[in-house]
């Protein structure tokens, strides 16, 4: 969380009272909802300078502006002073509209169910056409190599976890590169990166979107949503569900073709990473009991198990 001052100095630069800046999370901490006079409530997201790179914060609320006018749902960036990036003496920030819409539940079926994931590959399906239809300026986003876990050596992870970690690394420098498989994609679009707004779900944070492969994106939503279900017959009930309504909203814009092939490793690879993650960025002191088993348990299953679903998808 900002220091008290940045607060103010948030509060006094967009015109409101420290009363109506609160918190509401982010990994870092750092994003916050505001009441602007004249506006509907808003978020704010606050960096560090010298610890956050503002040139990709630039190309990524650029990115998410460019999605809304290409007709994607997503929550817009909103100008300032003429600007969607704003400065302060050792911090800057970014305003997003506030979605006024609904958290999705995975135990409410009326919300969590085929018409949802139907629409969810649908979305997919349009960032990706839209990504690569984008022929403007280039946008600095990070291709994935370029991401601080790969440039670590990761001597305190377990050999096992290690090894399959290099494994993966050394599997994605090797798979080919062309426009039609891999471009900016979202990074990070799980059940919690969706809102429903009037029964369409509307895509927020895009903090994570770097150049990556199409099929990556599409097998972490399906990551995600499968690690909702533990009981293993169950759960492959549940995954070949959420795969087949998927694909079917994915195949209504754009083409599965280069999408299926990956599909199954880059879902291996996401369990791999998003360990290799956590388990180098958490702060360890102050995970609840909950986590850390959690933890421990992504750990077993990555050094005892080939495969996180245990069978193919496709």
């Amino acid at each position: 969380m900002a220091p008290e001052e940045v607060l103010l100095e948030v509060c006094d630069y967009i015109g409101c009272d420290r009363s109506e800046l609160h918190i509401i999370g982010g990994y870092d901490l750092n994003v916050y909802e505001a009441a602007i006079v004249g506006r509907s409530p808003v978020i704010i997201k606050l960096y560090e300078y010298g610890i956050h790179n503002t040139a990709h914060i630039q190309s990524e609320v650029e990115w998410v502006q460019y999605l809304h006018e290409y007709g994607i749902p997503v929550a817009a960036p909103l100008s300032l002073r003429g600007q969607l990036v704003h400065s302060l003496p050792t911090h800057f920030f970014t305003i997003y509209e506030k979605i006024l819409g609904q958290q999705i539940q995975i135990h409410d079926e009326q919300v969590w169910n085929e018409r949802l994931f139907k629409d969810w590959g649908a979305a997919l399906a349009q960032m990706h056409a839209a990504s690569e239809a984008y022929d403007g300026s280039p946008l600095v986003r990070p291709h994935w190599k370029e991401h601080a876990l790969y440039q670590q050596e990761h001597h305190q992870l377990d050999p096992t976890v290690r090894s399959k970690w290099e494994q993966y690394c050394k599997w994605l420098s090797e798979q080919t590169v062309t426009p039609a498989e891999y471009g900016i994609v979202h990074g990070d679009l799980h059940q919690g990166n969706l809102l429903i707004k009037q029964n369409t779900p509307v895509i927020i944070d895009f903090g994570d979107s770097e150049y990556h492969w199409y099929a990556y994106d599409v097998a972490i939503a399906i990551y995600h949503a499968v690690s909702t279900v533990q009981a293993p017959e169950e759960r492959r009930n549940f995954a070949e569900r959420f795969h087949d309504a998927m694909m079917e909203g994915y195949t209504s814009h754009r083409s599965t073709r280069l999408i299926t092939p990956r599909l199954n490793d880059f879902i291996d690879y996401r369990h791999v990473f998003s360990y290799v993650y956590h388990h180098t960025y958490a702060d360890f002191s102050k995970l609840t009991d909950q986590q850390v088993i959690f933890m421990q348990n992504m750990k077993q299953s990555i050094v005892q198990q080939d495969h996180f679903l245990g069978f193919s998808l496709v």
